[in-house]
């Protein structure tokens, strides 16, 4: 696979309906990782303000972006969720802070991406995570001596 596969590959992953937002979520995942692991570089060079800014950005960033796997998170962040355009200003400005410390500044750069690919994903017209209601079934009552065998 050479470099040409990648690139077309690529391409189309963005030109897709959904390929933008999903590479953003992964790349924000990606993100709150890094700026909690940058926050423990942190720490560990004794930039107390530094780290701690970029651990609560970082566990901001997987509470945002890990609410799409935990249901009740979904209740509570769903203004958050509803687009991704306040997903895109959030990490955008949540970016600044991180720039003033060298440990913390790569944590930066990819807060800009991430909020980058969510504008973009915006700007396409994706849509976020909708909440959809729960239905609930109940057993058919033609398979319940089937269900009284088991």
């Amino acid at each position: 696979m050479g470099f040409d596969d990648v690139l077309s590959s690529l391409r189309f992953v963005l030109l897709t309906s959904s390929g933008v937002s999903t590479i953003a979520h992964y790349c924000s995942i990606f993100t709150g990782l890094v700026l909690i692991l940058l926050s423990i570089i942190a720490f560990c060079t004794s930039n107390t303000t530094a780290g701690t800014i970029s651990l609560i950005f970082g566990l901001f960033v997987a509470v945002v972006e890990g609410s799409k796997y935990i249901p009740p998170l979904l209740n509570f962040l769903d203004f958050f969720l509803d687009s991704f355009i306040w997903r895109a200003v959030a990490y955008f400005i949540l970016s600044f802070p991180t720039f003033t410390n060298w440990v913390t500044a790569f944590g930066g750069v990819m807060l800009l991406i991430s909020s980058g690919l969510y504008a973009y994903a915006w700007w396409r017209g994706e849509k976020g995570i909708s909440k959809e209601p729960v239905v609930r079934t109940t057993v058919d009552e033609s398979q319940e001596p089937f269900l009284a065998t088991l």
